[in-house]
């Protein structure tokens, strides 16, 4: 049965933290580049650092809604890209975490004193996967260090609450849907390209799979959906799949986010283009983690959709 997503006219997502920037790559249709000096006027520009965040903005006759998803690894670098930005965090509704790894949570205690600034407020609700906590280390660093982990204690009043969510559920009356445990249904995307990741039980230490992998999606009236990935750990094919699936909407309008290919061999890059011209989306934006080969394939086999996300781009998708 598939869940109740309310369209929206208007989707605006604004990268805040992301591995690429520049202050020359110029605007085009719906992809404004905040951060071009020669549009702003300004001297200076964005800051790119590895992570990834974005500002989501939804709009439909009930109002306007915004999140945060995902808060990139500095919080310095947050702090900074918001406020050439001119955003104001402290309209944020919610904050969206993908999963557990510090490229995405890294940024989290910066990106609550913002909700907060200058106002008394109550707690910002943080929807994660109970995953996100797991105690993780990179398969080949000694044990002994290198370990992160999600602090539960950030997630605590006066700033925070906590919503776990263990499977797909809509937020913000319904106008947004957090995916969480995507199936991992596609053979070829069952291995992490790039290197391997532990996390920690009781007893040893685990190969880890990530299921706390996530992705938003808002649902663009006459346009189809538009997907926000964090890393794609779980597939970007199989996150496409899983969003169809639970809205019973298959049209996907935009794709954007990190979708974690680099690394990966040429034949799954050709399996993964195949795979994404079955949803024929009108736009593809790779972020992050999503790798220069890729990246190369997507720019070849999609033309017209394809742009590079870079930090301080705003991305205005709008009903017909």
């Amino acid at each position: 049965m598939s869940l109740r997503l309310e369209p929206v006219t208007r989707v605006r997502l604004t990268s805040l933290a992301g591995d690429f920037a520049s202050c020359i790559e110029r605007s085009q249709g719906p992809i404004r580049r905040l951060g071009n000096m020669f549009e702003t006027r300004r001297e200076t520009a964005p800051l790119g650092a590895h992570g990834l965040s974005f500002m989501v903005e939804v709009t439909n006759a009930n109002g306007e809604a915004t999140a945060l998803f995902d808060c990139g690894l500095r919080g310095d670098v947050l702090r900074a890209n918001v406020g050439y930005l001119r955003k104001d965090l402290r309209r944020v509704d919610a904050i969206f975490l993908s999963h557990g790894h510090p490229d995405h949570y890294g940024g989290l205690a910066e990106a609550l004193a913002l909700t907060r600034r200058g106002r008394r407020r109550s707690p910002v609700p943080v929807v994660l996967h109970r995953a996100a906590f797991r105690e993780r280390c990179w398969a080949w660093a000694d044990l002994r260090g290198g370990r992160y982990r999600l602090d539960p204690e950030l997630l605590t009043r006066p700033t925070a609450t906590t919503v776990l969510q263990e499977g797909p559920g809509v937020f913000l009356s319904g106008r947004l849907l957090f995916l969480t445990m995507i199936p991992r249904r596609t053979p070829y995307e069952g291995r992490r390209p790039g290197g391997q990741v532990l996390y920690r039980t009781r007893s040893a230490w685990r190969l880890d799979d990530t299921p706390d992998d996530g992705a938003v999606v808002a649902h663009l009236a006459g346009r189809g959906l538009i997907i926000l990935t964090g890393c794609g750990h779980a597939g970007v094919i199989n996150t496409l799949a899983e969003a169809v699936r639970q809205t019973g909407i298959p049209r996907v309008h935009a794709l954007l986010g990190g979708f974690h290919l680099c690394g990966a061999s040429p034949r799954r890059i050709a399996a993964t283009v195949r795979d994404l011209k079955k949803f024929s989306p009108r736009y593809l934006i790779p972020s992050h983690c999503s790798g220069l080969e890729f990246e190369a394939a997507l720019k070849a086999a999609f033309p017209r959709g394809f742009a590079l996300d870079m930090v301080g781009t705003e991305y205005r998708f709008e009903s017909p």
